[in-house]
C-alpha cells in the first residue's frame, strides 16, 4: 500500500522569521513545561536572549513552566540589578543530568548543538523531548528540528525582539532591558561591523521611544563601570601573559586556573570580557585569541578570537578548524591538552594552516 506524503508538511528549516513563527508558536501552545539553556561560559547575548523570550512565551502558553538551565554560573556581573533575576529564575544544573518529561518544549537560543549546554560532549536531548532552535551563528544546516539561524542577526537577542514584532508582543520593560543587554555584549556597545545594521539600530530606536533613554545609558554605565575587582585582577594577568607573533602579525594570552587561585579568584567567578578582549587593539595586530583553562576539567582549553580593528582577518576559520565555531570577526571553541604549552601549539598549527585566509 502507497502512504502519500503530507501535502502540506512542516518546514523544519525556515529561511526567514515569519516561516518560523506558526510552527514555533504551535510548540509553545503544545508544551508542558519549556525548558531554555544557557550556553557553556554564559555571556550577554545568551542571558539576555533567554531572560527576553519569557513573556513571548507566556503570550501564547500562560500555564507553561518555564525553566532555564545551566552547567555554569553567569557573571556575577552581568547587570548589577539583574542578579535577583538570575537567582530567580535559573537552575545551576548540567542539562545533561535534568529530569525531562513528556510535554517538555527544549529551545536553545543562541547555541544549535545541545552539547554545547553540557558538560557532556555528546549529550542528546531524550527523543521523546521537542525541540525548537534560534541562532545567530554558522553552523552546518539542520533539517530534523525546527530552526531559525540567520547570521543577518548581530545577536540571538535581536532574533528574539523580532518575533515580539512580527507577531505584534508588547514587550515589557523587563524583558526589553535583556535584550538590550544582549544585544550590547554581542555588538560590542554597536561597534563591531554588522550585515544589518539598521535592524540592531531598530531594537535600541524601540527601546528608548517604549521606555526613554535612561534605561538605554543605565545598562552601559553598569556594563562599562561597576566591575567587580575580579575583573581587573584577571585583566592584569591577561596583559602579563600577552605575547605578539611578530610576521604573522598576530597576539595571543592565556590563563590557568593556578593562576586565578593564586590571585584569591574563586572557581565559579566568571569574567565578562575574555582575554581576546583585553588585547584586541593592539597596534598593528590582525587578530588575537586567549587560551584559558577550563573551570572544571583541567585537560580542556576554552578558545576565544577576535579580529582587530581595521583588519580583515576572519578568525571563523580557525575556530572551525579546532572544532568551534562562530562569527567571522569573533569566534570560540574548546580543545583537550595536557597542559597550556600544548594547547597554545596546537592554536597556532591551526593558525599556520590557515595562513593569509580573509574576508
Amino acid at each position: 500500500m502507497t502512504v502519500n506524503a503530507d501535502p502540506n508538511p512542516v518546514k523544519n528549516r525556515a529561511e526567514t522569521i515569519s516561516e518560523f513563527v506558526e510552527p514555533f508558536n504551535e510548540k509553545i501552545k503544545n508544551a508542558q513545561r519549556i525548558i531554555l539553556f544557557f550556553h557553556k561560559s554564559p555571556d550577554l547575548d545568551s542571558a539576555g536572549a533567554n531572560f527576553g523570550i519569557s513573556s513571548y512565551l507566556k503570550n501564547f502558553n500562560s500555564n507553561a513552566e518555564i525553566i532555564i538551565l545551566s552547567a555554569d554560573k553567569p557573571s556575577q556581573n552581568l547587570l548589577l540589578e539583574i542578579n535577583k533575576d538570575l537567582q530567580e529564575k535559573f537552575e545551576i544544573i548540567d542539562p545533561s543530568l535534568f529530569e525531562y518529561k513528556e510535554g517538555d518544549l527544549a529551545i536553545s537560543i543562541d547555541f544549535a548543538d545541545f552539547s554545547r549546554c553540557t558538560r557532556n560532549n555528546e549529550y542528546k536531548l531524550p527523543s521523546f523531548v521537542d525541540q525548537a532552535i534560534l541562532d545567530h551563528h554558522v553552523i552546518p544546516p539542520i533539517e530534523d528540528k525546527l530552526n531559525f539561524i540567520s547570521t543577518d542577526f548581530m545577536s540571538s537577542s535581536t532574533i528574539v525582539y523580532n518575533l515580539y514584532k512580527e507577531r505584534g508582543v508588547k514587550i515589557p520593560q523587563r524583558e526589553f532591558d535583556f535584550l538590550l543587554l544582549g544585544l550590547l555584549g554581542d555588538s560590542g556597545f554597536l561597534r563591531f561591523r554588522d550585515r544589518n545594521f539598521l535592524m540592531s539600530l531598530e531594537l535600541v530606536a524601540s527601546y528608548i521611544k517604549n521606555y526613554g533613554e535612561k534605561g538605554y545609558f543605565d545598562t552601559i554605565e553598569n556594563l562599562e563601570s561597576n566591575k567587580a575587582m575580579e575583573e581587573f585582577i584577571l585583566s592584569g594577568i591577561y596583559l602579563n601573559n600577552l605575547k605578539y607573533e611578530k610576521g604573522a602579525d598576530y597576539a595571543y594570552t592565556t590563563l590557568t586556573m593556578n593562576e586565578r587561585r593564586e590571585k584569591g579568584i574563586a572557581d565559579d567567578f566568571a569574567e565578562i570580557t575574555n582575554g581576546a578582549m583585553h588585547i584586541r587593539n593592539i597596534e598593528k595586530a590582525k587578530f588575537t585569541f586567549s587560551v584559558v583553562q577550563d573551570k572544571k576539567e583541567a585537560y580542556k582549553f576554552n578558545l576565544s578570537f577576535r579580529t582587530c580593528a581595521g583588519s580583515d582577518f576572519v578568525v571563523r576559520e580557525i575556530a572551525q578548524k579546532l572544532g568551534g565555531g562562530g562569527h567571522p570577526k569573533a569566534a570560540g571553541g574548546q580543545i583537550e591538552a595536557l597542559n597550556i604549552e600544548e594547547a597554545i601549539e596546537k592554536v597556532k598549527a591551526a593558525i599556520n594552516e590557515l595562513n593569509g585566509l580573509r574576508a
